[in-house]
């Protein structure tokens, strides 16, 4: 393979070129594995290995951005879920949505939308009182383990989120 010298173009030409031919065989890639291959929208057993998506090993580790992406994703499925149960309700701010958001996840945006103890304070504005039924989702769900203290601070401060309505300092 020539050098970028030897080819009369500048290092940056020659790696735009790299990059662009790089993308055309992603793109190629995507679009014979998308006709080929099953998507598993839950994990899967295959050839000895679990799979998710297409071809994804879930035995493989994520990148710090694959999470986020999927950290993305769940909250805007989470949103879409409880957007019925929140749009409209007097006092749910940014906070209050945030630890909602956060609360699903965690316990599961089914039992969230189920809780009646929750939704009545939601609807009253008793935000007092929807931060203690968050605390007995998250304690009586055993999110987080009682020995673990830190996560226990975590679970405190998501619940009095929305008792004050207020962000914490980060």
């Amino acid at each position: 393979m020539a050098n970028a010298k030897s080819t009369g173009m500048d290092v940056d030409e020659s790696g735009a070129e790299v990059k662009a031919g790089e993308r055309k065989a992603v793109q190629a890639a995507v679009k014979a594995i998308l006709s080929r291959e099953p998507f598993h929208a839950t994990p899967t057993r295959q050839a000895g290995d679990i799979l998710i998506g297409y071809l994804r090993s879930i035995r493989k580790p994520i990148s710090r951005r694959t999470a986020y992406v999927m950290l993305l994703e769940d909250l805007e499925q989470i949103t879409d879920a409880l957007r019925v149960k929140t749009f409209g309700l007097e006092g749910i701010n940014e906070a209050r949505s945030a630890s909602l958001l956060y609360l699903a996840l965690a316990a599961g945006s089914e039992r969230v939308l189920r809780n009646r103890d929750l939704w009545r304070a939601l609807t009253s504005r008793d935000f007092e009182s929807a931060h203690d039924v968050m605390l007995r989702m998250y304690w009586s769900l055993d999110i987080v383990p009682a020995k673990d203290r830190v996560g226990q601070e975590r679970i405190c401060a998501l619940a009095r989120m929305m008792r004050t309505g207020e962000l914490p300092a980060v």
